[in-house]
């Protein structure tokens, strides 16, 4: 999950800094927005903010498993508690952000 969470981490920051930079390249020349590299940094923080969701959902259900099939009951030890969701809804609210900045700014 974690690591999952670092690819998403990767894909938004990159994606937006690719954004923000033909952007300020773009604005000493207004009439010369290229759409490519504004397209190309919305979609790799799109697909960022995807991976998370798989990512949660995937993890979601392997946990649902692994307590189904090893239940405490039969004395296998209960797993403890992740705080990889809490971190997952942390960077997706950074994706989010991202997002709604890249296409409110000038």
């Amino acid at each position: 999950m974690l690591s999952w969470i670092r690819t998403s981490t990767s894909l938004i920051t990159f994606g937006f800094g690719v954004h923000q930079v033909f952007r300020i390249a773009s604005s000493a020349d207004a009439h010369t927005r290229a759409a490519v590299p504004y397209l190309f940094g919305s979609a790799m923080v799109g697909i960022g903010l995807v991976v998370l969701v798989v990512a949660v959902l995937a993890n979601r259900r392997t946990q649902r498993h692994l307590a189904t099939e090893y239940p405490a009951a039969r004395g296998y030890p209960v797993a403890p508690p992740s705080h990889a969701g809490l971190l997952a809804a942390l960077i997706g609210g950074l994706g989010i952000g991202a997002m709604i900045l890249m296409h409110v700014g000038p």
